[in-house]
């Protein structure tokens, strides 16, 4: 439990650090940014970074959909 709080804190940490460091500013002064701008800013690999938005909008199209209709068959 400990070793599994201790990555958890510490890849959220580095997440956040992340996320500060690549942040952009757009004309009207608002900031943007997230996981697949730093992949495509820091590690230069823009394809990884198109990946993971196709990944991450497929986990919340059908991922989490399927999660939930999952527990919602197992209460009954």
């Amino acid at each position: 439990m400990w070793l599994m709080c201790i990555i958890g804190a510490s890849s959220a940490f580095i997440e956040s650090t992340l996320a500060q460091i690549f942040k952009q500013k757009d004309k009207n002064g608002h900031f943007y940014g997230g996981p697949a701008y730093y992949i495509e800013k820091a590690l230069k690999l823009p394809v990884i970074a198109a990946v993971f938005c196709v990944f991450l909008i497929a986990t919340y199209a059908f991922g989490f959909n399927l999660l939930c209709s999952y527990n919602l068959q197992f209460s009954f």
